[in-house]
């Protein structure tokens, strides 16, 4: 039995990190106090399971509803599988959720993220949601968070 996180059993796309005989049995999620999650991805059709754009955040709040920490996830950042984004994880870490500290958040997330086209949407158009969807993504978590 070995205890991992998901990035280091994850290696690449249909790829994991297992070796000959290991299976993986289980998994575990921690309770966690003034935490709220938000999952959104887009197509252009609800049956499709292959999202344009998908995006997790996991927000961590103070006493004080202030952002002690961040996991921020989307289906590509600069691999082809789903990948955290620890910039933007690090720069909202500490700071109170504002419309300002967002905007900056997302300065940070086009700084590191890079989307691509192909014949379903061009990256201009993969890059336009990934902002919409982790602004909505955001405060659907950060709400979440304040009411638990």
């Amino acid at each position: 039995v070995r205890k991992e996180p998901v990035d280091k059993i994850v290696v690449e796309k249909r790829q994991l990190s297992l070796k000959p005989g290991e299976l993986i049995l289980g998994f575990t999620i921690p309770v966690c106090r003034r935490c709220g999650s938000a999952f959104m991805k887009f197509n252009y059709r609800a049956t499709n399971i292959l999202a344009l754009v998908s995006v997790s955040i996991l927000l961590k709040l103070s006493d004080d509803n202030k952002i002690e920490s961040a996991k921020v996830v989307f289906d590509r950042v600069k691999r082809r599988i789903p990948d955290n984004v620890p910039e933007v994880e690090q720069y909202l870490a500490g700071k109170y959720a504002s419309t300002e500290t967002l905007e900056d958040a997302v300065s940070v997330l086009m700084k590191n993220m890079i989307r691509k086209g192909d014949f379903r949407a061009s990256g201009e158009y993969r890059e336009h949601l990934s902002k919409v969807l982790f602004k909505r993504a955001f405060w659907k978590a950060y709400q979440r968070a304040r009411v638990v």
